[in-house]
């Protein structure tokens, strides 16, 4: 399987049991309903580039002046995250396979948001509008609070750190690894041994 999408790519993971859906109670003492097996990803080296790339473009990407938000713009549709849930956004494509949608909504990934045209209106755009739909998750807090709160009272002994030291490594030197890589202008090889903290 080998589909360049980022849809494509999620249902690679899955398959390969990457992703796994369900309850599970992290390390961090907090619960989820995705866990996240990056081993699965390192099995196969096709795989690991393909998951390198696309986590370099979340990490390098910049929206400067417009806040702190990512877009992700794929064949199937284009995703808006941040941490500031007013900013976030999905957007299915038209010619997508509304079936596809149907199922991550179903687990539990998007919500469909409903919209209503204005019948005094005419839409005049060469593609009709996308549909649209919603993270299901809410924060009320600005950007980054939360990242701090969470290490300041670590340091006080008050909470546990929400990210493990050694899964906080394991991102980051992926990240530096990253940019190193850029300012190499060459490929660089990382070994699943090399992340390990």
């Amino acid at each position: 399987m080998n589909d360049a999408t980022a849809a494509g790519l999620l249902r690679e993971l899955e398959a390969r049991g990457a992703i796994l859906s369900g309850h599970f109670r992290l390390s961090s003492g907090r619960h989820s309903n995705l866990f996240v097996q990056k081993f699965r990803i390192l099995e196969d080296p096709v795989l690991v580039e393909r998951v390198a790339r696309a986590f370099y473009q979340v990490q390098t990407t910049t929206s400067a002046g417009g806040g702190y938000f990512e877009t992700f713009m794929g064949d199937d549709g284009t995703i808006k995250m941040s941490e500031d849930p007013s900013l976030c956004a999905i957007y299915r494509e038209a010619r997508a396979d509304a079936v596809s949608w149907d199922d991550l909504a179903q687990k539990g990934y998007v919500r469909a948001i409903q919209t209503s045209g204005d019948a005094t209106k005419v839409d005049v755009r060469e593609t009709a509008q996308l549909a649209q739909y919603e993270i299901p998750v809410f924060f009320n807090k600005p950007p980054h609070q939360s990242h701090l709160e969470n290490f300041f009272n670590a340091i006080r002994g008050t909470a546990k750190l929400n990210c493990p030291g050694d899964e906080a490594f394991t991102s980051e030197y992926v990240i530096h690894k990253a940019n190193e890589a850029v300012g190499a202008e060459r490929k660089l090889l990382i070994t699943s041994e090399e992340v390990k903290a």
